[in-house]
């Protein structure tokens, strides 16, 4: 090579890297090769203690507590971008994970990649959810700091993260894993263990509504039951339907028709054996509008 290397044409276009390591590990490794974000999900159940196996319940119970995490900590990552850049992104199935190596050496791992490609630097944005998900999991082993986390996220996130530690407390194991899209030097990881899940499950289910999301509706009253404690509104986005906890807020005197505002709370639960998530509003508060 003798003219300048800069107008030889064999450089690569900017933003593109050279690393200066081999990766060596398996999240790393991956994410190169795939040229796009992969997760590495190990845990240790009882049953792989002494062969490489898992149940088959636990398997998919855990991978489907994890994608519901990410598709809350992505949906908190994208309320926190301004209104141009959220509808600069394609949210379709952003938030969705594949499996693309089963059983992986070593404890057992699964290996996840992004299901949605990334831009032409390699980067994903996925990346916004798992940094949430990182930060739930940066205190572990210290309850108390887990707390004042988890309470800055105090939501869908926090709900999904609690179920997943109540998940692994059921199955008697821990969880590690790492993370890294193709230009990372090295992958972000993070755990719980086995003995640090029970500790955390007992400080985080003493907060009330800890899952729960604020939500206000406006629009008219499609149909009330004053008895059953049940409602539906019609808004600009169809009919939503609630209840009123028992020493809620009374029904008495709405008018079917009546245009009102309705202030709630979102609460998620997981239906049992399906990996599905059932939303119920409650209603708090009640004014016309």
């Amino acid at each position: 090579q003798t003219a300048p290397l800069t107008a030889s044409g064999l450089l690569p276009d900017e933003g593109f890297l050279l690393h200066d390591r081999p990766a060596e590990e398996i999240a790393l490794k991956e994410a190169r090769e795939r040229n796009n974000l992969v997760l590495e999900i190990a845990a240790e159940p009882p049953e792989a203690a002494e062969e490489h196996r898992i149940r088959l319940g636990t398997l998919i119970g855990l991978l489907g507590h994890v994608q519901t995490m990410i598709k809350h900590a992505y949906g908190v990552a994208l309320r926190e971008l301004s209104s141009d850049n959220r509808r600069a992104i394609d949210r379709t199935d952003a938030h969705l994970m594949d499996v693309v190596i089963p059983a992986a050496p070593g404890s057992f791992r699964v290996v996840l990649e992004a299901a949605k490609t990334p831009d032409l630097l390699g980067q994903n944005e996925l990346a916004r959810a798992l940094q949430r998900v990182d930060a739930l999991f940066e205190n572990a082993a210290n309850p108390a700091k887990a707390l004042a986390t988890v309470k800055e996220h105090r939501g869908h996130l926090a709900g999904a993260y609690l179920r997943l530690l109540r998940f692994l407390a059921q199955h008697k194991t821990g969880l590690r894993y790492s993370w890294a899209e193709p230009s990372f030097a090295k992958p972000n990881y993070r755990a719980v263990s086995e003995a640090e899940v029970g500790p955390l499950v007992d400080v985080l289910s003493g907060v009330s509504n800890l899952g729960g999301e604020s939500l206000t509706l406006v629009g008219a009253l499609e149909k009330v039951n004053r008895g059953g404690g049940t409602w539906g509104l019609l808004t600009e986005e169809g009919v939503c339907s609630g209840k009123v906890r028992e020493g809620g807020p009374s029904l008495d005197g709405l008018k079917v028709g009546g245009r009102y505002r309705f202030s709630c709370v979102e609460e998620i639960e997981e239906v049992e054996g399906t990996g599905r998530e059932q939303r119920t509003l409650y209603l708090i508060e009640h004014e016309p509008a």
